[in-house]
């Protein structure tokens, strides 16, 4: 079960993404184990953090942010 969710989430597919997220944040073996086959492709990650006060753009600027990391490498 677990190579085949890992597997799905590498392809991209979202309802895979959505089980792995929900998997991870509730812990446990399998999510250790799941953690574990996907770490060698989360290589080359960037983990980036953002605070601020409320109402500061937070989410607006993590959005903005993804959407440009999403589009690199592609013509505009």
């Amino acid at each position: 079960m677990i190579e085949e969710l890992a597997e799905a989430v590498l392809a991209g597919q979202p309802r895979a993404v959505a089980r792995a997220i929900t998997m991870v944040e509730t812990g446990g073996e399998q999510a250790a184990q799941l953690i574990t086959r996907l770490r060698t492709a989360a290589r080359g990650g960037h983990v980036v953090g953002l605070t601020g006060s409320p109402g500061a753009g937070k989410s607006s600027l993590a959005g903005k942010l993804a959407r440009e990391f999403r589009n690199r490498g592609k013509a505009v």
